[in-house]
């Protein structure tokens, strides 16, 4: 049907986006998720979104989060 197709493209250009993302600072992501990442320090988000418009020709805008984990947090 229609609406699996345009599911399994979508997944396919988030997939594109992620490994982007990942080609540009593979030492810095520790976690791919299926529309997002998780990295150890902040990255330079316009370099990424250029890097996924380069990959993908969509302009995708990247919202980001800063997550502080207490003092005695023992990775």
């Amino acid at each position: 049907p229609p609406n699996k197709r345009l599911a399994h493209l979508i997944q396919g250009l988030e997939a594109k986006a992620l490994r982007a993302a990942f080609t540009l600072y593979p030492d810095n992501i520790m976690l791919l998720m299926h529309d997002g990442f998780v990295s150890t320090r902040q990255l330079e988000i316009p370099l990424i979104e250029k890097a996924i418009y380069d990959e993908t020709g969509l302009k995708l805008e990247i919202e980001h989060k800063i997550i502080q984990l207490p003092a005695d947090y023992d990775l």
